[in-house]
């Protein structure tokens, strides 16, 4: 009789996602894998290609071009395009038009330079490991580092930095996920193991919070703002305080006991994720 329900339930949705962002909750930690693959070249293929000008289209000399190279990444003269039909041994597209003169007969690679991850609530990495080298990729770059230190691609090698790419548009399972790249482009196949921080989906009226957030908690936050909501004029709000004491009290009260789970969480957290800390950062120079 204080308010409509659906805005108690707006009230109560809005806390929850607030408590969600202010921690790397140990419940929205997942795992997960990746892997690359052996480079067109390190399984021994040969042949050129040409570019035509204002196509899409590649055409291959001597080549052996396979369905399973659509979404890898074709590297030819400090270029980097991704794969996006195959047609025959001697014939695919990418997904840019080349504007260029025409460029005909080059040595080209094909590789996995970019990860796509595939949990369907994925927000961020949290931890990328290499288990072969035993170190801990780095996080924390973008493509705008790369194109500075690297404008062409041309360091390979062993992987060491997964870097913030952009979104994807294509279909597929992860139609507007983000796309990483690793670098140096490796050539060789490898599997990576991942921590990800997922996207929570907001609270359903017949849902209930994990176990580490109370509901109470999510009341309290949801009273605080009652107490600021005047009404509407045919119906006040008898528990409106225009001297926001009461907003001020729940508040103080909502945001300490969330500092409390916080606290409790870190524990779940320390104890789960030991396996990260027993590792180097891949080495850079």
């Amino acid at each position: 009789e204080v308010c409509p329900i659906l805005l108690a339930q707006r009230w109560v949705r809005d806390r929850f996602r607030k408590v969600c962002e202010k921690s790397i909750w140990s419940f929205k930690l997942g795992r997960g894998a990746f892997a690359t693959v052996d480079s067109y070249l390190t399984l021994g293929y040969g042949g050129t290609i040409t570019l035509t000008n204002n196509s899409t289209t590649v055409t291959g000399l001597g080549t052996n071009f396979t369905a399973g190279m659509v979404g890898q990444q074709l590297k030819v003269a400090g270029y980097v395009f991704t794969v996006a039909t195959f047609s025959s041994t001697t014939s695919i597209t990418i997904d840019q038009t080349w504007l260029a003169d025409t460029l005909a007969t080059q040595n080209f690679d094909i590789m996995q330079v970019y990860i796509t991850p595939t949990p369907t609530d994925f927000h961020a990495f949290y931890s990328v490991i290499d288990p072969t080298l035993a170190w801990i990729i780095r996080l924390n770059y973008n493509v705008k580092e790369l194109d500075r230190i690297d404008a062409r691609r041309s360091a390979t090698g062993t992987p060491r930095v997964l870097a913030n790419g952009v979104y994807s548009t294509a279909g597929g399972i992860n139609a507007t996920n983000e796309v990483y790249e690793l670098w140096p482009n490796g050539s060789t196949s490898r599997q990576y193991m991942y921590t990800y921080e997922r996207r929570i989906a907001d609270l359903n009226p017949s849902d209930t919070p994990p176990p580490i957030i109370r509901s109470d908690i999510l009341v309290c936050g949801a009273l605080a703002d009652l107490a600021r909501w005047p009404g509407t004029p045919e119906r006040k709000n008898p528990m409106f305080d225009p001297y926001f004491t009461q907003w001020k009290m729940r508040e103080m009260e909502f945001n300490a006991e969330v500092t409390k789970a916080i606290v409790e969480d870190q524990s779940i957290f320390q104890t789960d994720l030991t396996f990260a800390n027993q590792m180097n950062l891949a080495p850079l120079d």
